[in-house]
């Protein structure tokens, strides 16, 4: 019997409130379905085929992208609960004055989450099984060579409904520990928001740590320091964020209420007032979306410009339809010329074209100083850009995106002179030096070569028969050459594009499902910021109208505060991506996208179609705002 009348308490405050309760439930619906489509395609039988790396390398990628989701799941779960709870505060005063205690509080409380916690999975489970069939469709569409049967997985479905719940049994603890913490009788209680005080040396800390994260990001030359200190310098932004939020705010509206011609007009007196005295909420909630924006635009810009550059990564890497890469062991007086007349006749027994062949030697080593370097001979410049090349003894030209400061360096105890450096895109990105220096001057022997072929393999190529070639090549030249140590390895362009396509679309998707998580939590902020303010400012614009302010002033002051909140983050999130920019271009570069035009192009697409999301979401609650903050009492 009470359990029902708690049960009723509970579904009529989730009707009464429902600014609050329709948006936490919808949100958490959209998380269930984003998890669920997901976690349905990481346990897919079909991907699981160890003929087909294509299917693997999805599966690894979608297997990480679960677990950053689970965690960003938590964190807007918190949230959401946060502004449950702070809306709760004066429920549970009015039904503790009615004789309740904490018991029947927590009954209450616990019986709404349970409420939405089913109606998550209600609404979630079905919308996150059309997702995952329209993403597996999507998936095969731009990777024609992949094949993913869909099937609703039940285990998917469990997994779903455990994380989820996982979710609302932290908040439930969560919410009843601080029910039991505080009286519920002084949430009825209103208090005046405190002001922060004016902290010049915080301010001037996130001021640095903004700037440190930038000049990070701006000059860095090369991708392996990129990828070393990129979470580094994201890390100084956040918190150069927050800091600047919080109390480079408030530096600024200090100062502009000391600027008294400015200060004293209606409109401006309004605006500064209210920030001021509301930052600390406002701030924090301002940070948050600027940073999450800044997520949704590194993401998709990113992702967007690796799926659409790795047709031109392939071509790049591989010019022709087959490739040979061999090593020689150490030490070897092999020279690789010496292995063309038996790769040339293997190569023309399984249906290569022979005369196609292209020798690209090299030497693989080290540095004195311990860095690997590449080295390629003054025969080869010409696949660098470079036309009659002529090198002494001792000298040499670097490639690819190293610091062009750096005169000499010494390799096996040589010394080389660098004469020329070459900005050359066909270069490794993750290596620190490649250089072209003679190597007969120099008495050099390579070590390792990478061999071009055409020719049409009748068949259709998959793993396995890729692995088939790389033997039969390895058969051949192991006994023509019985007492050298030769690993050879044999790459099907085709097979390549459809690996890399394959990692790169479950990248976007990726990318796609964790902006959207993103998204869904900029939504709910600003939603329920304009929501809470709207009630806070409800009192206050009654006031003003009694005292003789227009509702057309009242609509004004209310446009410019909103704007100003709402677009300050956007600004800075954009602010944000310019100066990550040449960072994510190493990162890019380095995972094959060669061509920084690919990725400009990404960021326009992501800004454009974030900021008109943006803008809608700013539409609608700045209608509510307006509603709430003017409605009558």
């Amino acid at each position: 019997m009470f359990n029902g009348i708690y049960l009723r308490l509970a579904t009529q405050s989730l009707k009464k409130n429902q600014r609050i309760s329709i948006p936490f439930i919808c949100g958490s619906a959209f998380i269930t379905a984003l998890y669920l489509s997901i976690a349905n395609i990481c346990v897919l039988p079909s991907l699981y085929d160890t003929s087909r790396m294509s299917g693997q390398q999805l599966l690894l990628v979608m297997s990480m992208g679960i677990v950053v989701i689970r965690i960003f799941m938590f964190i807007l779960f918190f949230y959401l609960n946060s502004v449950w709870l702070k809306n709760k505060k004066q429920e549970n005063g009015v039904f503790t004055i009615l004789g309740m205690d904490r018991i029947h509080l927590i009954q209450i409380q616990l019986d709404q989450m349970i409420v939405c916690y089913l109606l998550s999975l209600l609404i979630g489970i079905p919308l996150g099984i059309a997702m995952s069939f329209a993403t597996v469709q999507i998936l095969e569409w731009m990777v024609p060579a992949l094949v993913v049967d869909f099937a609703i997985m039940p285990s998917a479905i469990r997994e779903s409904a455990l994380w989820i719940g996982a979710c609302y049994l932290a908040i439930s603890l969560y919410s009843i520990v601080n029910l039991i913490r505080t009286n519920p009788l002084e949430q009825v209680k209103k208090t005046g928001e405190k002001k922060i005080r004016n902290n010049w040396i915080l301010a001037l800390l996130g001021f640095l740590s903004l700037g440190a994260g930038y000049g990070i990001a701006i000059t860095i030359e090369d991708p392996v320091t990129a990828v070393m200190l990129f979470f580094v310098a994201v890390t100084l932004v956040i918190i150069g964020t927050y800091l600047l939020f919080l109390y480079g705010s408030t530096v600024i509206l200090n100062a502009l209420q000391k600027n008294h011609r400015y200060f004293y007009q209606t409109n401006h007196f309004l605006n500064v007032s209210t920030m001021k005295y509301r930052l600390k909420q406002n701030a924090a909630s301002l940070a948050s979306i600027a940073i999450l924006s800044t997520m949704v635009l590194v993401t998709l810009s990113s992702t967007s410009a690796l799926f659409a550059g790795a047709k031109t990564a392939v071509d790049q890497a591989y010019p022709t339809q087959h490739t040979l890469m061999l090593d020689l062991s150490d030490g070897s007086t092999l020279h690789i010329d010496q292995l063309v007349p038996t790769i040339q006749e293997v190569a023309k027994q399984v249906g290569m074209d022979p005369s196609t062949m292209k020798l690209n030697s090299s030497k693989s080593t080290f540095l004195d100083s311990g860095m690997p370097v590449t080295l390629y001979d003054v025969s080869q410049a010409e696949q660098f850009g470079l036309e009659s090349v002529s090198l002494e003894a001792n000298q040499a030209i670097t490639l690819g995106k190293q610091e062009e400061e750096n005169t000499s360096f010494d390799v096996e105890g040589k010394h080389f002179e660098i004469i020329n450096h070459v900005d050359s895109p066909s270069s490794n990105p993750m290596l620190m030096i490649e250089a072209i220096v003679d190597f007969n001057k120099n008495g050099i022997l390579p070590t390792a070569s990478i061999i071009r072929l055409d020719g049409d393999l009748t068949g259709v190529m998959d793993d396995e028969r890729e692995m088939s070639i790389s033997d039969t090549f390895a058969q051949a030249i192991q006994s023509n050459f019985p007492n050298e140590s030769i690993f050879i390895r044999y790459v099907s362009k085709s097979l390549m594009a459809e690996r890399l396509l394959s990692m790169y679309s479950a990248m976007l998707f990726v990318g796609i499902y964790l902006s959207l998580l993103f998204l869904v939590s900029v939504i709910l902020i600003m939603y329920y910021k304009q929501i809470s303010e709207g009630y806070e400012d409800h009192d206050r614009f009654a006031i003003l109208q009694k005292v003789g302010l227009e509702k057309k002033q009242i609509r004004k002051v209310i446009n410019d505060q909103v704007i100003a909140v709402f677009f300050l983050p956007l600004i800075v999130a954009v602010i944000h991506l310019c100066f990550a920019f040449p960072l994510i271009n190493q990162i890019l570069y380095a995972m094959s996208l060669p061509y920084a035009w690919v990725f400009i192009i990404a960021c326009a697409i992501t800004i454009l179609i974030f900021g008109i999301c943006y803008f809608m979401v700013y539409k609608l609650s700045a209608r509510v705002y307006y509603q709430i903050a003017t409605q009558k009492a």
